[in-house]
Parts: structure tokens; C-alpha cells; sequence
């Protein structure tokens, strides 16, 4: 159907939705086609029949709406799919009377019958079924009519169903694992669903996806009444899979139920059955079953004997039970874990002490060289490491990384382990696959009994690990003060580096601690190590503004000569933001004048950081105010450039006091600017303090720059855009008032042949500041100027949402503004107004400027004239005014749309009316 019937239709469809019989009256007395097709070929027919609304139903049919011509769609249900899911059966038969197919197929493949079931609605299913709807009929998803009924556990629909000839024995392909209804019904726990599905002939013996009966689900849900109702139907126990009824039974550890199907014959694959009975800590069972089991070292996918899993339950009996059976004591799993690994692993001493009275073998390895002594120094426990050593167990044994049990005692903390250990040989030089012996692991724990007694007993306390790190590095990171000065006591180098060429010094300086930094060069540490990126430690110092540490340096020696050209101990300072710093180094002499690579000066750094403190006390040794730097900047153009520091004003305040040149011009972007010219280009976030300071400092507001003054560079940074609706820097009135009391020139004119006057009064206009507006016109500003963008004064006056004030509009009006600029947008002020502005405010204005000759019928790049917007925000009111200066009401926008569609699809009724009274067209085209 063609873009303008789909309108067309629309205007009824709309009213049918709203119920206004009136309305739809009106427009097919109007000559609306009542068999339009709509958006998404919906007419007005399937509107009423969606809302249930039987007499607009009647009324479209005696008005010659076709009930089948050939099925209406939407995106999903056709008249008589609606007419069910609304439960109408008064609906449902006339559709039908007038022939509709009653197992038609909806776009998702659901036909009346599977929407009725789908909705509980027994009605509509006993009446479609007598009417010949199919009750077999599957959806998409497979489910059938019956799959509701018994999903929702609904008996009556249910019987419903099956009575009309529903089958029985189908299975849900695609749905809920391709179970069948008496699956559902036994998961239900529903016994009078499942007794009628078996009257009926259903499969007891049918299996899901997963090859499971409804006799599983039975087990699953311990429902031993279901469970005998199902045996006595003959369901066969043993399935398809290695998972029989008996492993679910086991699960749920209900020992009737298992005795009751072990009692039946061909129970099937027994296996893993003792494992599930042992994991689950079932005494009885696992009794029960080591006489049913063919054996009791039985092994699962992952080699594990019953007693493996045992081992970790910690339940004594069941372990004590398994070895009077003859359980392997020295099984090995996937793992090459015993039962004793496993054991020692979940820390059972009980378990451990029984397993090796039973002769465990303490000497075997798992897959990673672990023994159990290994893992036993892991776990912490210091009876089962004694139980261990107590049988002679290799006390250095090593595992794949090459670490000892007593690496892992002097990790884990625990001082009687070491000592275990210790007394039974362990050797303490021994390393792991980082270089790292046990005094390592230990100090890096920071387990100082332990370190103490290691370190009694070790040689060589330089050794480095594969970072590289030393004994002593690793202390002083981790600001263990005890062990280093232990370790420095024994001789440990304090000038060893690591990979980056960092020495002990440097981490202690990083970890802030001045203890260790002077302890260590007490030691002979050397304070001045560069590092690979020639960081000396009072780099690191001044970085983290720890005071007492720089100052320790520089009385130990510390050079003031920086390590690299690119900057300076005091820019380094400087930046740091503390002045305390800043004069340590400037008393040892440093230059206060020194620049870095990019030619700033620390003073440069001072005025970014607004530290007046730090500013002090460079100018007290110096400090020179005025030196560029690369860029041509001064510190008062770096000060002026912060812009939104609060502590802008004074910090310009002291430059200026201090000799800092007001007017001094740099080349900045391509352009040559001033202070002034700098506080004008951070417009958004100055403030009128900035450019008092400026001004009482001697600052020229006239002063010609390139062509332009700081005035007219002002008004064009604020001036409103056609966005400008969203700005709310009203204190920019404040600083062009400023500007103004300061001699600015309001008539200099720049190289493109703009006036001050001309642009500010966009900016008056837009801030509807008329004491403003009225300067300017008698200073001779352009009341019809438009700016690139096409937008004039009276165009910046409706571009705000606020109160209209008609003052200002009728004096650019008297001064000969043009009412009908459109601007690159083709938007007049006229459709500002009625974009932006409501009610009567909108009313008045709008009249106003239709008074003044404002055109009705402009449109705008989207084809809108006003009469468009007006109706877009239902303004009847407006509307009509419009109409009353002429305005056509049957102009279309780019999209086809008269107002007369905007009002019938937004629901504007009032406005709809007024413009069927001017004469709006329903068969417009």
C-alpha cells in the first residue's frame, strides 16, 4: 500500500485506539477509507477487535470494514489469534462465522487452539476443539496443546485434551530435554495426572535426551509412592547410560529406596555406587552396599578407590570400615595420590594415624614429586608432620620446583615444623628453582623466630634469588626494620643492585622509612646511585615528599647536580608542591633560575602548582618573573591559562605585585596573545575577578592585536550558538558590562567586517538583557544582522526555554528587524518560538510577530512549517491563531505529514477538530 494510504488510515486507527467513536464518525464522514492499511498493515478493524470493542467492531462492519479479505497481520496475531488472546468467544465466533480458518499459524507458528492453551483458557479450548480445531497442532518450540495443560499441572484442561484425541506419547523435541507429558506429570508430583496419562496408554518405559524415565524423576524426588505406582506398571530399572536409578537412589541417600530397587532383578551396572555412598558420609549405606559391590577398590573416571574419597570426609568409620574390607592402602589415582596424600592434604591426623598403622607408604610421590611429609609442611599441621617423621620419611625430599618440606615450613610461619625439621636433618642451604633457600621464603614472610634461627645457621647472607634480590633488598622492601639490621649485622652488602640498578638505599627511600634509610648508610650505602634511568635516591625522595628523608640525604652528601639535563632537583621540588623541600635545596645553592628541556623555569612550575608559599620563596633567593620559555610563555600567561583554579585571583594579584609585565604578549596557536587575551580564551571558566585584576594592573581593552581587540575577541567567544539553549554562563553579562566600564570600543569593526555591536546584540538578545539591547540599537547595531549560521537577535530571543519577553521583541521589531530570516536550518524566529516557548506566553509572542509580518507558511529544512510545530505540542490555541492569519492546513513536511496526521497520531483531538473546521483534507495525498 502506498506511504499516503498507510496515513490515511492512521487518522482512524488512531481514534479506534482511543475509543472515540465521535472522532471515527467524523473522519470516514470526512471520506477516510475505512479499509486503510496502517503502519504495519494494521487497520482500523484490527484495533477494535484488539481492545475487545465490539460495538466499534459493528460499527467499522456496517461502515464496510472487510472482517476477511485476506489475513490482516501485525508483527504477530491475526484478528482471530487476538480476538482468542483476549478471551472474547462472542468475537472469536463471528470471525469464524465469517471464515476464518480456525488452525491458522501466526509468524511464531502458534495457532487459536495452542494460544488458548497457552492462556489456561479452558473455554476457549472446549470451544475451539467443538468447533474442529486441531489438538495435536505443535508450536515452534514443539509443545503441543496438552504440553501446556500438563506443564501447568491443570487436570481439567488436561482431561480436556486427552478426551478429545490428544496424544499421549509425544515427545517435546526441542523443549525441556525432549521429555515426554508423563515425565512432566511424575516431576509434578501430580498421581492423578500421572494415573489418567497411564490410562491412556502412555510409554512408562519412554526416555529424555538424557536416556531418563519418569521412574528417575520418581528417584530424583524420593516419591517412593510414585516410584511403586511406576514399578508396578513394569518400567524397566536399568537405562542407557553407566547412571542406573540405583546411582540417583544413592544420591539421595534414601535407603529404602535403594534396598527396594536392589531387591528387583537386573538392577544393572553397580559401579561408583560405593563412591557416592562414601562422599556423601552414609555409614549405612556404604555397609549395606560392600556387601552388594563386586569390590571395594573399585576405581571412577578419575582412579579413585572408595578410600580415596574416604580420606577426605574425615569420617574415621567409614575409612576403618573400607580397610576391614580389604581396601589398597597405597592406591594411586590420576594423580599418583594415595589415600594418605589425600589425608595429609585435608589435614585428618585421625585418618593419617590409621592409615599408617594400616602400613601406608609415606615414601611415595604424586605426579609432582610431592611427598606426604611435603604436603603434610603445607598444610601446617604439626602432628601429622611429627606422625610422618616418626617413620622415618626422607626429611629433603624435593618436589618439582626443587623445594624441601622445610621451604614450606618457613614459608607457612610455624616454628615447631622448623624445628622438626631442623632436628631431623633438613638441609638449610638448599634452593628452590628461583634461587631462593628456606631463609628466603622466610624473611620475605617477615617470620622473624624463624628468620633468626635460619639465619644462626646459614653463611652466606649475599645470596641472590633470580630477580635478582638480595637477603637484605627483600627486608628493606618489605620494611622489615628487626631483619635488616640483623642481616647488617651480618655483614649483608649494602651496595649490591638489582636488574634496574637500584640499591638498598632506593627501597628504603620508596618505602619511606628513614630508620632504614640512615641504618643502611651508616652501613657505607652510597647516597648518590643512579639507577638504569639515573634516579638517585633523592629523586625518589623529593618525589614522594618525605622531608626528613631528603633532608638525611643531603646531610649524608646527597649532590644537588641532577643526573640528566631534561630537569632539575628543584622543578622536581617545585612540582612536588612542598615548600619545606624547595628551600632544603635552594640552601644548598642551587640556581633558581634554572630551566629545563622545555625552557621553564621553577617559577613556571610554581604558578601551575598556585603554591603562593613555594612562588615566595623563589622570589625570596631570586627568582626571575619575567623569563620565557620555549614557548614564549611567562609564568603570569601559565597563571592566566589555569582559568579554573580557585586560587587564580590571588595568584594573579601577587605576579602583578611582584613585577610581572601585564600586557605581555606571546605566539601562541598561530595567534599573538595577552593576558587578557588568555583570560578571554578560557571564557567558560573565568570570572569577573580575573579581568578586574587585569584592568586595575593597567591592562588595554583596546589594545589591537592581529585586527582584533580584546573586546571583540570577547564577544565572539561568547557569542550563543544555535545549540546555545543549554548555556548558562550568565556571568558573562557581568564581564561585558566590565569590558564596557573600561573604555572598550563598541564600533571597531575586525578584518571581516563584523562590528562589537552587531555581535553583542545576539548575545543581549539571547540573555534578554534590555537596558543592553537598547545601548547597542543606539549605537547603531544591526537589528537584522545574521551571523554565519543565519541566526539574528530575534532568533537568539526564542532559542531559550524561558518566559518570552515581548519588550525586547517588539523593540528589535520597531527597529526594522526582518521577522522572516530563516536561518541555515530554515528556522524563522516564528519557529523558534514555537519549538522552545508554551502556553500563553507562546500565544502572545507568537502573535506579536505574526503582527509584524511573520509568514505562516515557511518550512524549515525538514519541510515543518509553524503550523506543524504547534500541532506537534497539541497548542490548539496556537493553532487556531494561525489558521486565523492564514495558514494552510494541508501543507506536507519532508515525511508526508500534513498537521492534520501529527494531530490524529499524537491523540491532539481539540487540535485535530480545529483543523477539520479551517478545512483540512482526510484524503489529502
Amino acid at each position: 500500500m502506498r506511504r499516503e494510504g498507510r496515513q490515511l488510515a492512521g487518522l482512524t486507527c488512531f481514534a479506534v485506539q482511543n475509543k472515540d467513536m465521535e472522532m471515527v464518525h467524523m473522519l470516514l464522514d470526512k471520506g477516510a477509507n475505512v479499509n486503510a492499511h496502517g503502519e504495519y498493515c494494521k487497520t482500523p478493524l484490527y484495533f477494535a477487535v484488539q481492545n475487545k470493542d465490539i460495538e466499534m467492531v459493528k460499527m467499522l462492519v456496517d461502515k464496510g470494514a472487510e472482517l476477511i479479505k485476506e489475513y490482516v497481520y501485525d508483527q504477530s496475531h491475526n484478528y482471530l489469534h487476538i480476538a482468542v488472546n483476549n478471551k472474547h468467544i462472542e468475537m472469536v465466533q463471528m470471525l469464524l462465522d465469517k471464515g476464518a480458518d480456525i488452525n491458522a499459524r501466526n509468524t511464531t507458528e502458534d495457532t487459536p487452539m495452542l494460544l488458548a492453551a497457552g492462556n489456561k483458557d479452558i473455554d476457549m479450548v472446549k470451544f475451539l476443539s467443538n468447533k474442529g480445531a486441531n489438538v495435536n497442532v505443535r508450536d515452534r518450540n514443539d509443545r503441543t496443546p496438552l504440553c501446556f495443560a500438563v506443564q501447568n499441572k491443570n487436570m481439567e484442561l488436561m482431561q480436556l485434551l486427552v478426551d478429545k484425541g490428544a496424544e499421549v506419547n509425544t515427545h517435546c523435541l526441542s523443549y525441556s530435554s525432549c521429555t515426554t507429558y508423563l515425565h512432566t506429570a511424575v516431576n509434578n508430583k501430580h498421581k492423578e495426572m500421572v494415573q489418567t496419562l497411564l490410562d491412556k496408554g502412555a510409554n512408562v518405559n519412554a526416555c529424555d535426551y538424557y536416556k531418563k524415565t519418569p521412574l528417575h524423576f520418581a528417584v530424583q524426588n524420593k516419591d517412593m509412592e510414585m516410584i511403586k505406582l511406576l514399578l508396578n506398571k513394569g518400567v524397566k530399572i536399568n537405562d542407557y547410560s553407566n547412571n542406573t536409578l540405583l546411582h540417583v537412589a544413592v544420591m539421595s541417600k534414601d535407603l529404602e529406596i535403594v534396598q527396594l530397587l536392589l531387591s528387583e532383578k537386573n538392577t544393572g551396572n553397580l559401579s561408583n555406587l560405593l563412591h557416592i555412598a562414601v562422599e556423601n558420609k552414609d555409614f549405612d549405606m556404604v555397609q549395606m552396599l560392600l556387601k552388594k559391590v563386586p569390590s571395594v577398590d573399585a576405581c571412577n573416571s578419575t582412579q579413585d578407590t572408595p578410600l580415596h574419597i574416604a580420606a577426605k570426609t574425615g569420617v574415621v568409620e567409614i575409612v576403618r570400615l573400607l580397610l576391614n574390607n580389604g581396601a589398597g592402602v597405597d592406591a594411586l589415582n590420576n594423580n599418583s595420590l594415595t589415600p594418605l596424600h589425600i589425608a595429609v592434604e585435608s589435614g585428618e591426623a585421625d585418618i593419617v594415624q590409621l592409615l599408617l598403622s594400616k602400613g601406608a607408604n609415606v615414601s611415595i610421590c604424586t605426579n609432582i614429586n610431592e611427598t606426604a611429609l611435603f604436603i603434610a609442611t603445607k598444610s601446617k599441621n604439626t602432628k601429622i608432620v611429627q606422625l610422618l617423621l616418626d617413620k622415618e620419611v626422607d626429611v629433603n625430599a624435593s618436589n618439582n620446583t626443587q623445594e624441601t618440606p622445610l621451604h614450606n615450613a618457613a614459608r607457612s610461619g610455624v616454628l615447631e615444623i622448623v624445628q622438626l625439621l631442623l632436628s631431623k636433618g633438613a638441609y638449610v642451604n638448599t634452593c628452590n628453582n628461583s634461587n631462593e633457600t628456606a631463609l628466603f621464603i622466610a624473611i620475605k614472610s617477615n617470620h622473624i623466630a624463624i628468620d633468626k634461627m635460619l639465619l644462626n645457621i646459614t653463611s652466606d647472607v649475599n645470596t641472590c634469588n633470580s630477580t635478582p634480590d638480595t637477603l637484605l633488598r627483600v627486608a628493606v622492601k618489605n620494611t622489615y626494620i628487626e631483619i635488616v639490621e640483623m642481616l647488617l649485622d651480618k655483614g649483608a652488602d649494602v651496595n649490591v643492585r638489582d636488574k634496574n640498578g637500584q640499591t638498598s638505599v632506593h627501597s628504603a627511600v620508596k618505602v619511606k622509612n628513614i630508620k632504614m634509610v640512615q641504618m643502611l648508610l651508616n652501613k657505607g650505602a652510597d647516597v648518590n646511585a643512579r639507577d638504569t634511568k639515573k634516579v638517585t635516591p633523592l629523586k625518589l625522595a623529593i618525589q614522594s615528599k618525605e622531608v626528613e628523608i631528603v633532608d638525611c640525604l643531603l646531610k649524608n652528601g646527597a649532590s644537588i647536580l641532577y643526573p640528566c639535563e631534561k630537569s632539575s632537583y628543584l622543578h622536581d621540588a617545585v612540582n612536588c608542591g612542598d615548600v619545606k623541600i624547595v628551600e632544603l635545596i635552594l640552601n644548598k645553592g642551587h640556581n633558581v633560575n634554572c630551566v629545563d628541556s622545555d625552557g621553564r623555569t621553577p617559577l613556571h612550575c610554581g604558578v601551575k602548582t598556585g603554591n603562593i608559599d613555594i612562588l615566595s620563596a623563589l622570589l625570596k633567593h631570586g627568582a626571575n618573573l619575567n623569563i620565557p620559555d620555549k614557548m614564549g610563555k611567562m609564568p603570569i600567561h601559565v597563571a592566566v591559562e589555569k582559568g579554573d583554579d580557585i586560587k587564580l585571583e590571588y595568584l594573579l594579584e601577587y605576579l602583578l605585585k611582584h613585577g610581572a609585565l601585564v600586557d605581555a604578549k606571546i605566539t601562541y596557536d598561530n595567534e599573538v596573545l595577552t593576558p587578557l587575551f588568555l583570560a578571554i580564551r578560557n571564557v567558560n571558566f573565568n570570572r569577573d575577578e580575573i579581568f578586574k585584576i587585569l584592568f586595575s594592573n593597567g591592562a588595554n581593552p583596546n589594545l589591537d592585536v592581529n585586527g582584533i581587540t580584546a573586546f571583540h575577541k570577547y564577544v565572539k567567544q561568547i557569542k550563543p550558538t544555535i545549540s546555545s539553549r543549554y548555556v548558562t554562563h550568565e556571568k558573562h553579562l557581568q564581564i561585558v558590562k566590565i569590558l564596557l566600564q573600561q573604555g572598550a570600543n563598541l564600533n571597531v569593526v575586525d578584518n571581516e567586517g563584523d562590528s562589537v555591536a552587531d555581535e553583542l546584540l545576539h548575545f543581549a538578545a539571547f540573555y534578554k538583557d534590555i537596558e543592553l539591547v537598547k545601548l547597542l540599537l543606539d549605537h547603531g547595531a544591526n537589528s537584522s544582522y545574521a551571523d554565519v549560521d543565519g541566526m539574528t537577535a530575534l532568533h537568539y530571543l526564542h532559542i531559550r526555554v524561558a518566559d518570552q519577553d515581548d519588550n525586547i521583541a517588539r523593540l528589535l521589531l520597531k527597529h526594522g528587524a526582518n521577522v522572516n530570516v530563516q536561518n541555515k536550518d530554515g528556522i524563522s524566529p516564528l519557529h523558534y518560538l514555537l519549538y522552545n516557548i508554551s502556553g500563553e506566553t507562546s500565544l502572545n509572542a507568537a502573535r506579536l510577530l505574526l503582527q509584524f509580518g511573520a509568514k505562516c507558511d515557511l518550512k524549515d529544512q525538514k519541510g515543518n512549517t509553524p503550523l506543524h510545530l504547534a500541532t506537534e505540542r497539541g497548542d490548539v490555541n496556537v493553532a487556531r491563531l494561525l489558521l486565523e492569519f492564514g495558514a494552510k492546513c494541508d501543507l506536507m513536511n519532508q515525511k508526508g505529514n500534513t498537521p492534520l496526521h501529527l494531530a490524529t497520531e499524537r491523540g491532539y483531538v481539540n487540535v485535530a477538530r480545529v483543523l477539520l473546521h479551517f478545512g483540512a483534507k482526510c484524503d489529502q495525498k
